[in-house]
């Protein structure tokens, strides 16, 4: 748990590691569930892009489809 005063994160709780094996690459990909009192959070520069979501949206990455329905997220 982060301090709310300072830090736009309430909380930062790792939920999941899922491996994924593709024909030339191996990713292994961590899941978080984060609360903040903002939703203008900016990531380091290891994140291309992001985007905050409450509904499973058609357009997600299958294997972030399966984490999220594994996770009962929505």
């Amino acid at each position: 748990m982060y301090p709310s005063h300072g830090n736009p994160y309430i909380n930062i709780k790792q939920i999941a590691t899922m491996s994924h094996f593709w024909p030339t690459a191996h990713t292994v990909t961590n899941y978080y569930k984060v609360e903040a009192n903002t939703d203008k959070i900016k990531l380091d520069k290891q994140h291309r892009e992001y985007r905050w979501i409450n509904t499973m949206e058609n357009d997600l990455h299958p294997y972030l489809v399966e984490m999220i329905t594994k996770l009962g997220i929505f």
